[in-house]
């Protein structure tokens, strides 16, 4: 069989957690699938990510064509038609419209479909519409992160069969099982300009992240407490309910929140290690990654109790209601005046966090592709 996989987004910082996503899961299928012909599109600057693997049946096509764009729509497909793939794995929405033969797609979240993320037009969200529910109904098969996402999307797609609708959770990375090593982190803290105890969040900028709850809780925080509060990630201008809510702070309170932008994974363990917990703010998410990698660097997680996280973390975090900043304090001091409750949320999550990994999350990946396999065999023999 010959299988596509669309990797250009691979292992990208613009990606976040998606090209993380492709790289952890392509690399394990093309290191234990040797009978399968493989053809790998890459952009070209993702795709030395590779060349320490070596297939029998390997191709590497390099486009410069990027995500989301009008190119990706229109010459694409026909790129993937040349090379007469038997199915084609496209781990984000975006399959091209004119694709219609045989494929898998993933789909992380509802996020972008619910909230309307850069959404600046009709047109543009007419497109976002047709292509998302292409990736959706024409799929052979759906793969989703969480339970929460696959229900999700059978709420949404009343005629979509909820059988060929399959939940990969993800892996968690090696690098947040290493032990701390504390020179590291203090001199990470120190070029950051931490210098108090403080509590950490990182990922994107966007209003389903629900930040400014997270800096209101905070400010109220400081006024019982002298610590700090890290927001690593890209900044998003569009979402100016944070940039308000940043600019009506008192001063004081201003000069602990830091923002340290986008954060390499090196630099991360050592913020996850030092932080005094992790906070997941969230009005929506798709799994909650950032809370289990905080899970492995045996830091307590406090998080939303809304969509999918209670069912990724289970009893290793401590929830809170994402709408009410007096409960975001609430859940921080009971935490942090309760040592046997620390001990015991770090004990769960490294249980917790040790059920997932990227194996698994390849070989059901590789399952899905071969499944089509099977059925492609069936037809042709009909």
């Amino acid at each position: 069989m010959k299988i596509g996989i669309d990797a250009r987004m691979m292992g990208t910082a613009q990606a976040t957690g998606v090209g993380s996503y492709i790289y952890n899961i392509l690399t394990r299928i093309l290191t234990t699938d040797r009978e399968n012909e493989y053809v790998i599109f890459v952009s070209p600057k993702n795709q030395e990510l590779l060349t320490h693997i070596s297939h029998p049946h390997l191709t590497i096509v390099t486009t410069t064509i990027h995500w989301y764009t009008w190119q990706e729509q229109l010459i694409l497909p026909f790129i993937y038609y040349r090379h007469t793939l038997d199915v084609l794995w496209v781990p984000q929405f975006n399959v091209p419209l004119l694709y219609r033969k045989t494929f898998i797609v993933t789909i992380h979240d509802l996020i972008q479909k619910k909230w309307r993320i850069g959404k600046t037009n009709p047109l543009k969200e007419l497109i976002f519409n047709a292509v998302f529910d292409h990736a959706v109904l024409k799929s052979k098969a759906l793969l989703t992160v969480s339970h929460h996402t696959k229900q999700a999307l059978v709420d949404a797609y009343k005629n979509l069969n909820g059988h060929k609708v399959i939940v990969t959770h993800l892996g968690v990375d090696k690098l947040f099982e290493s032990q701390p090593n504390f020179d590291i982190i203090n001199s990470v803290l120190r070029n950051l300009t931490i210098t108090k105890p403080y509590l950490l969040y990182t990922g994107v900028h966007r209003p389903h992240k629900n930040l400014e709850t997270l800096v209101k809780a905070f400010a109220k925080i400081k006024a019982k407490h002298d610590v700090a509060l890290v927001l690593g990630g890209p900044r998003d201008d569009r979402y100016t309910a944070l940039t308000q809510t940043l600019a009506s702070l008192d001063s004081k309170v201003l000069s602990d929140i830091i923002l340290p932008g986008f954060v390499s994974p090196q630099t991360l363990v050592s913020l996850y290690c030092g932080a005094l917990a992790y906070v997941v703010p969230s009005f929506d998410e798709g799994f909650g990654l950032n809370g289990l990698e905080a899970m492995q660097c045996k830091i307590p997680v406090l998080a939303s109790n809304s969509t999918c996280l209670q069912e990724i973390y289970t009893d290793a975090a401590y929830y809170f209601d994402p709408h009410s900043a007096d409960s975001l304090v609430e859940a921080f001091e009971t935490i942090t005046s309760d040592k046997t409750l620390q001990a015991n949320l770090v004990a769960r999550g490294t249980a917790r966090v040790s059920e997932f990994n990227w194996d698994t999350t390849a070989q059901q990946t590789l399952h899905s592709l071969h499944s089509c396999q099977k059925d492609l065999l069936k037809t042709k023999n009909k």
